[in-house]
């Protein structure tokens, strides 16, 4: 197997992730966040799409308390630069690697 076969098969486009991916990504990340911040992000049915755009102010809004909402609001803002990045060309994928390898 090619080296691009393995990373083609670890990568994602991160803005065609649904909830379940999202915070699947969100867990690997070990940033703390529990299960009530988890089913916000569910229950709010937070994708892909609108996790770029997420502020903490945004997830405090939707009951999450502000730890919780900061870091999340961190993830967000690297989502936000990576997909710009990825408009402009300059990146295609958000690459996975399972126990931060």
């Amino acid at each position: 197997m090619s080296t691009s076969t393995t990373f083609s098969n670890r990568s994602t486009l991160a803005k065609n992730w649904d909830t379940e991916t999202l915070i699947n990504f969100l867990r690997d990340l070990n940033i703390n966040l529990d299960e009530d911040d988890f089913k916000i992000l569910c229950k709010e049915k937070i994708d892909g799409q609108i996790f770029p755009d997420m502020t903490e102010k945004k997830f405090m809004k939707d009951g999450m308390k502000r730890g919780p909402a900061m870091k999340l609001e961190k993830q967000a803002k690297i989502f936000r630069e990576k997909s710009r990045a990825s408009e402009k060309g300059k990146i295609e994928y958000f690459w996975l690697f399972p126990c931060g390898v």
